[in-house]
């Protein structure tokens, strides 16, 4: 395998393009056997049972330094189909950032980070060919059924939203996947009126269908709000002193706080999640 000194070998595309399983490297031994010397192998004066293998990047390159395949020396000027022949050209090197891009003209390579959350395995007719699994074609005719695998983690799928949706207090859900969508809690725990009240708007939002969640532990309001902001509920409604005055406080995890009545408090937080959905 022949590439430049700057790029890596992508293995997935080498193993495809040898359709092997997997690779290991060969021991010095091994090398000397066939002509070649560790950390100086070069593509003249190997045995010939040998497949060279040149990369792409390297096809229209002129005057290479290679190893000699003796210790501690090189070769200069040497170029594919004078001095060697390679068996194969073919892409096999990992791109990197500053790389051309094959579809834009003048274009760059560029890497930011992602993270797998889907997988599509091509299996092509290895199974169904030795389960003699068909299905009639066109021409009336058997075929062979050509299988995939085709799969989406959950687990993945939530940890990439965490990664892109997140303050310096805990997790931003967006309403379609918070695993709540309103967390409704009492400002004092031990006022009478304020915890039948949040009670109250619970149990209808429930019977709404809205997902909710009623913090109702005997802790100081801003411990559960930084709780709240913490697992990432979208909607906090407050039952604190405006309840003397008809209000609560509804706070969006997201930024804004508004006051709302206790009478249209319910259809006001349907609202709000129909709106962010």
């Amino acid at each position: 395998m022949m590439i430049r000194g700057d790029y890596e070998v992508n293995e997935v595309k080498l193993k495809n393009l040898l359709d092997i399983i997997d690779l290991e490297w060969a021991t010095p031994e091994e090398m000397k056997a066939l002509g070649m010397e560790k950390g100086y192998i070069g593509p003249m004066g190997i045995d010939s049972k040998v497949q060279i293998i040149l990369d792409s990047t390297l096809e229209s390159a002129r005057n290479y330094v290679v190893g000699a395949n003796c210790a501690n020396k090189h070769i200069i000027n040497v170029n594919h189909g004078k001095d060697f022949t390679a068996h194969r050209v073919v892409d096999v090197h990992s791109s990197k950032v500053g790389d051309g891009c094959t579809r834009c003209l003048g274009g760059t390579l560029e890497t930011a980070r992602g993270i797998e959350v889907g997988q599509i395995f091509q299996l092509g007719t290895k199974y169904s060919e030795s389960m003699n699994l068909t299905v009639i074609g066109e021409d009336g005719k058997p075929v062979k059924v050509t299988m995939g695998c085709y799969g989406i983690g959950v687990s993945r799928t939530m940890a990439a939203v965490v990664e892109q949706s997140y303050d310096d207090y805990g997790i931003i859900w967006p309403m379609a996947i918070a695993p709540f969508e309103v967390n409704i809690m009492a400002a004092n725990p031990k006022d009478v009126d304020q915890v039948a009240e949040a009670e109250r708007i619970y149990t209808e939002l429930k019977s709404l269908n809205v997902d909710a969640i009623i913090d109702d532990r005997n802790e100081r309001i801003g411990f559960k709000l930084k709780d709240s902001d913490l697992i990432g509920i979208p909607i906090k409604v407050i039952v604190g002193k405006g309840l003397a005055e008809g209000e609560v406080e509804v706070k969006m995890r997201k930024g804004g706080t508004e006051l709302v009545s206790t009478a249209s408090i319910v259809e006001r937080v349907k609202l709000i999640i129909t709106e962010k959905e």
